[in-house]
């Protein structure tokens, strides 16, 4: 595998290819924002997708500007740092001292294929409709599976995987290339040993996060599991008469409770049906950054060994990255 990305680009396509890659790339962007809530999240946000980091020329990392102005305010003792470590107040003026100016992170290389006979790629090539279009949903679900299962994960960052939110809300893991452990000011905030889940955990995570510099955390993922649904002991703590929803016109007279989707605090509470049973991730999204392929890219097709079949490779680059690890929260350990 080349170690630059672009490389990706195919220097042919045959007709069925192209007409796949223009469909992936017409229907991508209304799909990735379902692959994880924090996903859609920063898409909606914008100035967070594909802008915020920066591509190391004929590498896989990229790196993003760490903003921590008022650690210029504090002696190395309390910042955690060595005196030749200290932080420049405005670190745009400085693009590298000391190595402590950025972070830096790999970006991942994701494949999936398909294979198509003889057959297939002639009903293809006279009539493009339901055949491509399962083709692109087995693409785009195989991506999705990656993505999702990654994200929910505490796996680390690397050329090979997308790293996992747990990896980063973590007190002692490398993030970035910064570690977690010796690094007070980059270290995310967890809570174990939760036990039995109360309202004021809640009030007091959010409090903690919007005490460090103001921001407010926006994403409560709660996992939602069949042994222990935090997603719906949180629901459970509002009052019940607030439950109550306005049922449509031709209903009139019908009271229904109960709901989708809710906020707290102004957090979007999210069910989280992947992630570590009996935990809540506490987010502050404009923390979070994606770089990465607009869509998947289709390589140049090649024959299946020993078939007559066409072997049809897409790949892509994708890297989720946080830049204020300690602005965000992971609170385990609930079990009721």
């Amino acid at each position: 595998m080349s170690a630059n990305p672009n490389y990706l680009a195919s220097p042919s396509y045959s007709a069925i290819q192209d007409a796949i890659q223009i469909k992936v790339d017409s229907g991508w962007q209304s799909q990735i924002t379902t692959f994880h809530p924090i996903l859609a999240s920063i898409f909606d946000m914008g100035h967070n997708w594909n802008k915020s980091l920066i591509q190391m020329a004929g590498s896989t990392k990229v790196r993003g500007a760490i903003l921590y102005d008022e650690l210029a305010h504090l002696t190395p003792e309390t910042a955690g740092l060595a005196g030749s470590e200290m932080l420049p107040r405005d670190l745009m003026q400085y693009p590298d001292i000391e190595g402590y100016t950025h972070a830096e992170f790999e970006m991942a290389y994701l494949q999936t294929k398909f294979a198509m006979t003889p057959k297939e790629q002639m009903i293809a090539n006279g009539a493009r409709g339901n055949l491509l279009d399962a083709k692109i949903q087995t693409i785009t679900e195989a991506f999705k599976r990656i993505l999702s299962q990654s994200l929910a994960s505490d796996r680390a960052q690397s050329e090979k995987y997308v790293g996992g939110l747990d990896h980063v809300l973590s007190t002692s893991n490398t993030v970035g290339g910064i570690s977690q452990a010796s690094r007070a000011w980059w270290r995310a905030n967890v809570r174990t040993g939760t036990n039995a889940l109360t309202a004021s955990h809640i009030d007091n995570d959010y409090d903690a996060i919007t005490g460090i510099r103001g921001q407010e955390p926006d994403l409560l993922l709660a996992t939602q599991n069949t042994t222990m649904n935090v997603y719906r002991r949180i629901a459970d703590f509002i009052q019940t008469p607030l439950r109550l929803t306005v049922a449509p016109d031709a209903n009139k007279g019908l009271a229904r409770y109960g709901y989708k989707s809710f906020e707290w605090n102004g957090m979007s509470v999210v069910a989280d049906t992947k992630g570590t049973t009996g935990t809540y991730r506490m987010l502050t999204t404009n923390t979070w950054h994606v770089k990465g392929s607009k869509s998947p890219k289709a390589l140049e097709p090649k024959r299946i060994q020993e078939s007559e079949s066409m072997g049809y490779l897409f790949s892509m680059w994708f890297c989720l990255a946080c830049l204020e690890p300690r602005q965000n929260l992971r609170r385990a350990g609930i079990t009721s």
